[in-house]
């Protein structure tokens, strides 16, 4: 019976390493139950790893300067360009070092040993180069011979510069909007612990690439607009304007636009949104007002800030040698990422009119009619 059990154990595990004594300590601890054994093997498997990772965090948290944010760690597959059985074993730390395009795996030593997935290297390359990020790297899964081309998988530790956090202050050229793209998408890796691996696309929240049907013409688009009743005395608007008399289409979408901003189209994305901007400016001025007459310090206002915006995403990275958490705040959608708790947007009134309408980029409530 007990040589039934070890045999279905080595089945389950595949493990060699793991002899005959260890498998009967995991039977005798678990009352004899395979099921329980394999399961009480793995989770201590996976404590030893969490354990490892957090030193090896450390390790190149220590290696930085003070002014440098740990954002996190995420594992990259990686292939061998020159052997060297001594260096890639499990847990060996490692270097990344740019070389042109490429991004070199390099030994503590400054041997060259391999090179890391191009996926990960067409968007991290960049950001070294721009002095945006700096990185580590420990091997976590060795390869079974370290022949050339050989395949094997890292843990890769990343850090921000201060420089990452006015990336949003950069010139709009080609090249900066690139980066800026890159960095997000390293976020959206970090974030979400990707393994980036040769088939991986690199896509962020709100990205595309599917086309609209055929089918969706403007009369079905907006086919809603029909049905919008009329707000208004057409001639108690011209009433108000400078002079400007609405023609029929510019009346229908004045109309559209009222009902949008007012919130009276239960089915727009506008009206949640709408919402939800005033509902988050409100609680911001409050807690802006409360923090000001408690004379509270930026930590102690952390400790009570309100909800953040609904496009903002709140997330947490380590800011020099310090073992406490420091919040930073990102909107993937729009491209933006602060140490600051984001203020809430003034709320546009009749912008959505052209993106409705069609017609270019029209006048706000505020502009057509009388101060």
């Amino acid at each position: 019976m007990l040589a039934k059990k070890l045999s279905q154990m080595r089945d389950c595990l595949g493990d060699a390493t793991v002899d005959d004594e260890q498998l009967k300590h995991l039977l005798k601890k678990n009352a004899g139950s395979v099921s329980f054994a394999i399961a009480s093997y793995y989770d201590t498997m996976a404590r030893t790893e969490a354990k490892a990772t957090k030193n090896d965090s450390q390790y190149w948290i220590n290696q930085m300067d003070y002014s440098d944010y740990y954002l996190g760690v995420c594992t990259v597959e990686a292939h061998v360009t020159r052997r060297d059985d001594g260096a890639l074993r499990a847990g060996a730390r490692l270097n990344l070092q740019v070389e042109g395009s490429m991004l070199r795996i390099m030994s503590l030593k400054g041997i060259v040993l391999g090179r890391i997935d191009e996926a990960w290297e067409s968007m991290v390359q960049p950001l070294i180069n721009w002095k945006m990020i700096k990185v580590g790297a420990n091997v976590l899964d060795a390869p079974a011979h370290t022949t050339v081309f050989s395949r094997f998988q890292l843990q890769v530790h990343v850090f921000a510069a201060p420089l990452v956090w006015n990336a949003l202050h950069f010139q709009e050229t080609m090249a900066s909007a690139t980066v800026k793209e890159h960095l997000f998408q390293l976020m959206d890796v970090l974030h979400n612990k990707h393994v980036v691996t040769p088939t991986s696309a690199m896509k962020l929240p709100g990205d595309t690439s599917d086309k609209i049907s055929a089918d969706a013409n403007v009369d079905a688009l907006y086919a809603t607009a029909a049905t919008v009743e009329s707000r208004y005395e057409s001639a108690q608007v011209h009433a108000k304007l400078h002079g400007i008399t609405l023609r029929s289409y510019q009346d229908q979408a004045l109309q559209w636009m009222l009902h949008r901003e007012l919130y009276e189209d239960t089915s727009s994305d506008g009206r949640t949104i709408g919402l939800a901007l005033r509902t988050f400016e409100r609680c911001y001025t409050r807690w802006k007002k409360r923090c000001f007459l408690l004379g509270m310090n930026a930590k102690q206002a952390s400790a009570h800030e309100p909800e953040i915006h609904p496009l903002w995403d709140k997330r947490e990275c380590t800011h020099g040698h310090n073992q406490f958490p420091t919040p930073y705040y990102i909107n993937t959608f729009e491209r933006l990422v602060s140490l600051q708790i984001p203020p809430p947007p003034r709320p546009c009134l009749g912008g959505i009119l052209a993106d409705d309408m069609g017609m270019g980029r029209p006048p706000n409530r505020g502009q057509i009619g009388e101060p």
